[in-house]
């Protein structure tokens, strides 16, 4: 496992700005990503210092993501694995705040080949329709039907 762009990764000018559009404001961060010997996966660990108090974290991020069909919001606690997503057009989120202090920790699993720069390769699934807590997607290339874990 060895760390890159340290010293500034090329996809921070852009993430930095998306943070800053979505706070109204300019947003300090530090971006190190990380190579580890797996085949397929993105796990990114985002970590945040609260200026107020915020309320239940866990609350506030189930609401924000309730109406997106390819996020997942874990239960308190939890911990997103790579292998949970692998396969899915599917985020799974976990919050945390360690000590209940000013540092909001965020756990963030995708598949890489199904999101990012690998997906035009693998065509992202385009929404079909919500059925009993799953998604049921098509893959425009091929018109195969898949399933995809729909946050309950």
């Amino acid at each position: 496992m060895k760390a890159y762009g340290a010293s500034g990764h090329r996809h921070l000018p852009e993430i930095r700005q998306g943070l800053g559009d979505a706070a109204s404001r300019s947003v300090g961060l530090t971006f190190v990503p990380h190579l580890t010997p797996m085949i397929r996966g993105i796990h990114a660990t985002l970590y945040g210092r609260l200026t107020g108090e915020p309320g239940d974290l866990q609350a506030l991020f189930e609401t924000r993501f309730a109406g997106e069909p390819f996020v997942d919001v874990m239960p308190p606690g939890s911990h997103p694995e790579t292998r949970s997503v692998k396969g899915a057009n599917l985020c799974r989120l976990a919050v945390h705040r360690p000590g209940d202090g000013d540092t909001v920790v965020v756990l963030s699993v995708i598949d890489n080949l199904v999101k990012g720069a690998s997906g035009p390769g693998d065509p992202q699934p385009q929404p079909d329709v919500r059925l009993r807590g799953e998604c049921r997607a098509r893959r425009p290339r091929d018109d195969a039907l898949i399933r995809i874990p729909y946050p309950q």
